[in-house]
């Protein structure tokens, strides 16, 4: 009898991904209807211990990726913010092929869901830049987008597995303009941030294709 509600998710987990007969497309359809009677980060990670849900392939990935932008489109940031923390410290910051199917998965028809693409841009910054830099210089020119390229820029600084190109992240930064409101406000604060770092930065000697990787503060 689980003894906890980490207990409880780690069994449901192993329930569904390592005693289950069902196919894999079933396993995530059922995972997907717990997931949003328990909207939990302990629940994605748990099922990427027993799933490698960050690896999976063909049809089910298909439908697990279906389910998380959908969810991510959600207004309610109770189901949505778990999805989008995963993705963060999940595969995003597993790099290499695990990241790079990650975006596009989580960008995919990125025209239709303004507000999947604003919090998948936010938890954006281990993703590699060359990755990400498409859509920043694509929505740079649109005010409405700049709180959420300041966070991500922000974080291709300051995570410890943030992915940034200098010369670029500051030209971009030079056309940014935090919005009115609380969002821009904090915004505002760590557009500050970065500008202060490129300011470090410019002081260095230049170096070819330059990448860092920072610690967030």
């Amino acid at each position: 009898m689980p003894q906890t509600l980490w207990d409880a998710q780690h069994d449901l987990s192993e329930l569904i991904w390592v005693r289950s007969t069902l196919s894999g497309v079933e396993r995530v359809d059922l995972f997907f209807a717990l997931y949003r009677k328990m909207p939990c980060y302990s629940l994605l990670f748990s099922a990427d211990l027993d799933g490698d849900i960050d690896k999976l392939q063909g049809e089910p990935a298909e439908v697990f990726w279906r389910n998380a932008r959908e969810i991510l489109n959600d207004p309610d940031d109770r189901l949505a913010d778990p999805i989008s923390y995963w993705m963060w410290c999940g595969p995003f910051e597993v790099g290499g092929d695990v990241a790079e199917r990650a975006w596009e998965w989580a960008t995919q028809d990125q025209g239709n869901s303004d507000l999947r693409l604003r919090r998948v841009l936010e938890h954006a910054g281990p993703v590699a830049w060359e990755l990400k830099a498409p859509l920043l210089r694509r929505y740079v020119w649109e005010p409405r987008w700049h709180d959420a390229l300041v966070e991500c820029i922000y974080g291709s600084f300051f995570d410890v597995y943030g992915s940034v190109d200098i010369a670029e992240a500051s030209s971009l930064v030079a056309r940014l303009q935090p919005t009115g409101g609380e969002t821009g406000e904090i915004a505002g604060k760590m557009l500050a941030q970065i500008r202060k770092q490129l300011a470090g930065e410019a002081a260095k000697p230049p170096e070819k294709g330059q990448r860092r990787k920072g610690s967030r503060r």
